[in-house]
């Protein structure tokens, strides 16, 4: 991304790309907060999904002003997802509207049960919000047998030539988990005789639910 951002390109300059290589501070770029708005047809939209909304450095001004265009616009459900629910919880609390914003998904990014085990307690403590939880890349088996609260579990390998393994009996394990806690299942992909598939069959079928939810039914 940071060398198809070029000076000049879509107008963002060089400091967008500097953001994208990592060389620079984070960078908002205003002219598109707007851009869910010219959106007429009720949608999903992942936020910062090339990155991280939580990370170092994101400022006040930033979290207010994507907040206050996800206020605006309920049509649309919006979906955040860290591996910084930490700053997440702390700028959660500085913001200057009214909590809970009904349109709006946020969730952790987990590999193993370490990582499960010190992020996803965090998520727990910030209410009135649908909070999920993206298993991918799955690196080990992951318990949540202790989390069921959780309206959503994603789950997937890692993709690329250099992927690390990912055992189909630990993605087997977690979706037995979340039918037995009655949680929303997405299983994005996994690695079926050495070849990466998507939307995989775990189990003689296909995991595509999504959670329906609306915390101001």
């Amino acid at each position: 991304m940071a060398d198809r951002l070029k000076e000049n390109q879509y107008s963002f300059g060089h400091k967008i790309r500097e953001a994208y290589a990592g060389e620079g501070p984070p960078v908002l770029v205003e002219s598109r907060l707007n851009d869910p708005m010219k959106v007429k047809k009720p949608s999903v939209i992942g936020v910062q999904f090339m990155g991280d909304l939580f990370l170092d450095g994101i400022t006040i001004k930033m979290i207010q002003l994507i907040f206050n265009m996800m206020k605006v616009c309920q049509r649309h459900t919006f979906v955040l997802l860290t591996k910084r629910p930490w700053n997440m919880k702390y700028w959660f609390g500085l913001l200057t509207f009214d909590w809970p914003i009904e349109n709006l998904w946020i969730g952790v990014s987990v590999s193993t049960q370490v990582d499960a085990d010190n992020l996803i307690p965090i998520l727990l403590q910030i209410p009135d919000v649908m909070q999920f939880v993206s298993v991918e890349p799955m690196l080990g088996p992951v318990d949540l047998k202790q989390y069921l609260s959780l309206d959503w579990i994603i789950i997937g390998c890692e993709s690329g030539p250099k992927r690390r393994p990912c055992k189909l009996e630990w993605i087997e394990d977690l979706v037995k988990q979340c039918i037995y806690a009655k949680i929303p299942i997405f299983v994005k992909q996994t690695e079926i005789n050495g070849k990466v598939v998507s939307m995989p069959k775990i189990m003689g079928r296909v995991w595509d639910q999504f959670p329906e939810y609306n915390r101001g039914e």
